[in-house]
């Protein structure tokens, strides 16, 4: 359990350092099992606050039942999620030519994943969770999965990209929704 507290004040206080030092070491067994405890303390937080602080586990339900329904469906979310989105980088970089290990792909977006733990801020945490996890992701390319500064840059603008026109899509859906109930 040290090693994941390490792990995860370090990536608070001091991810440059940590990343470029210690988090080289990050397998992919450390990824799953530390995405898998900061996923259920969110999804724990998240069902104690009936989901308005975040979008994820637990947001349908409120208090105790949705606290613990947060603790389990946010770990097993959050690892779910842990594979998904090192085969999108997998694919990105891919496209990029730069040859990278998936289990590297893994171990950086684990460690990236420290971010979300803003998302337990009501209102403006998910926001914060993004943004810090994309810096993050950034640094862990860079230091843990060895990819150039350069190709790691793209990398985060494209998943910007890629995110934005996602939301501008659910905008479109949800505004001609609205339209079509009102017609």
């Amino acid at each position: 359990m040290d090693k994941y507290w390490n792990a995860f004040v370090s990536m608070i206080s001091r991810p440059r350092e940590y990343v470029f030092g210690e988090g080289r070491n990050f397998t992919l067994t450390d990824a799953v099992i530390y995405v898998a405890i900061l996923g259920a303390i969110v999804g724990f937080f998240t069902g104690l606050m009936g989901g308005k602080a975040f979008w994820g586990a637990g947001a349908s339900v409120s208090g105790g039942v949705g606290a613990f329904g947060g603790l389990i469906v946010g770990a097993i979310g959050a690892v779910i999620g842990l594979f998904i989105w090192a085969a999108i980088l997998y694919v990105i970089l891919a496209i990029l030519k730069v040859s990278v290990d998936f289990s590297k792909l893994v171990s950086a977006s684990g460690l990236a994943y420290t971010g979300n733990i803003a998302g337990i801020i009501p209102i403006i945490g998910g926001i914060i969770a993004a943004v810090w996890q994309l810096y993050l992701l950034y640094l862990s390319l860079i230091g843990v999965a060895d990819v150039p500064p350069d190709k790691s840059r793209t990398t985060i603008i494209i998943l910007v990209v890629i995110y934005l026109l996602l939301l501008l899509l659910s905008f479109l859906l949800v505004g001609l929704a609205v339209v079509s109930v009102l017609s």
